[in-house]
């Protein structure tokens, strides 16, 4: 289990969040091999073996940012790129640093 991957999954976990199903702006998927942060149109994904993550803007998926291996360089990226990175995917960023788990 990779960053960020494992910090926002032992968050969710530790706040119940459903699998394969939308919850605050984050699902993880139903195999819990992936996590979505945004909506099904603008998310950002991290991988369960991958660093860093993807995102996803129009339905389009992008290319893989592997240099953000943390929560908060996945927020810095947010707050340097406002564009693309909805206020759901801000919100939803804002919560998990606000909750993130400590194990």
């Amino acid at each position: 289990m990779k960053e960020p991957f494992r910090t926002i999954w032992f968050t969710l976990i530790q706040h119940n969040f459903p699998t394969g199903k939308w919850t605050y702006d984050v699902m993880i998927s139903k195999t819990a091999d992936a996590i979505y942060i945004g909506d099904d149109a603008n998310h950002c994904t991290v991988l369960k073996g991958h660093a860093g993550y993807h995102h996803t803007e129009g339905g389009t998926t992008g290319d893989q940012h592997d240099a953000y291996t943390t929560l908060e360089s996945m927020i810095e990226r947010a707050e340097y790129n406002p564009t693309f990175y909805t206020q759901k995917i801000v919100t939803a960023l804002t919560w998990l640093k606000n909750n993130k788990s400590s194990i």
